[in-house]
């Protein structure tokens, strides 16, 4: 007697690509792996395909219906209880840095730095290359009379164009020492703080 045939069709390439790949050893993947195995002992043929999804294929809108229906029912209980790996994985990776941003922001010293990186994902996004000078911006410890006269190395912090304590802000934003450079950066780059930061600099 020839074998009988199962064909299971899915949208998720995913799931496809996770069965396939022989280095999988996720809960899920096993299980279906000992079920197709099951009945294939059974002389069952199993074959797996994929379909495009929302392309009006009515096994797959059927199965998109039921599973709306199920997610919003409130009876339904759990189903599927255990985490993946790699959910481990992620939450592993994450909790340090959850920790290392309220400590970040709660902590009351680098107050210079945070006002351009307040979030460590502003940080990490940001291509920024950093360099001394770059670094003596962002967090305040550059060579300006504000920063001299702190630590007595200087009797006066205003700055030479004479409107403001020299600070970095005040350089970068406001001096009027430095309109030119911020004028031409605006043009060539946009106005956004962080491109500010990096070009202005230069001048100090």
């Amino acid at each position: 007697m020839s074998p009988l045939t199962a064909i299971i069709y899915t949208d998720s390439r995913v799931s496809l690509d996770s069965l396939r790949n022989a280095k999988n050893h996720s809960f899920l993947v096993e299980e279906i792996r000992k079920q197709v195995a099951s009945l294939e002992r059974r002389e069952w043929r199993i074959k797996v395909s994929w379909v495009k999804a929302h392309a009006g294929t009515l096994g797959s809108e059927m199965a998109d219906r039921l599973a709306k229906e199920a997610a919003r029912c409130e009876g339904t209980g759990n189903m599927f209880t255990r985490i993946p790996k790699s959910t481990l994985y992620q939450e592993a990776r994450e909790e340090p840095r959850h920790k290392w941003q309220r400590e970040w922001t709660t902590s009351q010293k680098a107050s210079a730095t945070r006002q351009y990186f307040p979030r460590d994902q502003d940080r990490l996004r940001s291509k920024i290359k950093l360099t001394p000078k770059i670094s003596a911006v962002l967090t305040g410890h550059g060579m300006t009379k504000a920063y001299l006269q702190r630590f007595h190395l200087s009797e006066e912090a205003t700055c030479t164009c004479g409107n403001e304590y020299q600070t970095m802000d005040h350089i970068l934003f406001q001096c009027a020492n430095t309109s030119t450079q911020r004028e031409d950066l605006a043009s060539k780059q946009g106005t956004s703080h962080n491109q500010a930061q990096e070009g202005v600099s230069c001048v100090h």
